[in-house]
């Protein structure tokens, strides 16, 4: 009332709508600051003391879509990945310390989707199992069912219980498409290097059993000097 009295009726609109940008704003932080949190893993992330000073002075990257010269952006994938036209998962490959990982972890932390739930998921978490379908298994058990998640998983190549044949992706892909398809989507957002699985193949062939179409793929660039 002391706003209106002021300001008048115009005033009191504009203060109202400040409130909402302001709020907008620190729920974003507090958004951020939780997510750096979960990356503050000292039992499966060797760099977890550096991720706020490597996020917060974050070089943005060149990407190519996989086997094309077509350039993207990290801004243009955190774009597909907020606003899908289609349920599509995402695939960032690249050279060994490319900078996949740090890709991931800055999608993860900057992102923000309304009623949707992300959860970050490293290969070391799953060391303790024997094969593909026990990391499957436990995977499953813990992505919620009751609403709509993004599930990221840094390094799936780097599972030790893996050999990195096309029938343990096939397996993977099934799982994958099977949360897809259910009820409250789930969509996946992995980091892994392309030599494992026959992924340039499966990509450049569209091979059939393993059909691609549910999956923009992303290879990310050496750094150039300007970088």
């Amino acid at each position: 009332e002391l706003i209106e009295d002021v300001g008048g009726k115009h005033g009191k609109y504009i203060f109202e709508m400040l409130s909402i940008v302001l709020k907008k704003i620190q729920n974003g932080e507090d958004i951020r600051k939780k997510r750096e949190r979960v990356l503050s893993n000292d039992l499966y992330d060797m760099s977890w003391k550096y991720n706020t000073v490597i996020l917060n002075n974050f070089v943005q990257r060149t990407f190519l879509y996989y086997g094309t010269q077509d350039r993207a952006s990290m801004d243009e994938i955190q774009h597909k990945l907020k606003y899908p036209k289609v349920q599509q998962n995402i695939i960032v490959t690249g050279m060994a310390g490319a900078g996949k990982s740090t890709a991931l972890k800055w999608l993860f932390v900057n992102t923000y989707i309304k009623n949707c739930e992300f959860e970050y998921f490293y290969a070391k978490e799953f060391d303790g199992c024997k094969d593909i379908e026990e990391v499957l298994k436990v995977l499953g058990c813990r992505i919620s069912e009751d609403k709509e998640n993004i599930i990221f998983f840094d390094g799936l190549d780097e599972l030790k219980c893996i050999e990195g044949t096309n029938a343990e992706f096939q397996k993977i892909i099934d799982f994958i498409n099977d949360y897809n398809n259910r009820k409250y989507m789930c969509r996946f957002v992995i980091s892994m290097r392309q030599e494992h699985f026959g992924l340039y193949k499966m990509i450049l062939d569209n091979e059939t059993v393993r059909s691609m179409d549910r999956y923009i793929v992303f290879e990310i660039q050496p750094l150039s000097p300007q970088e």
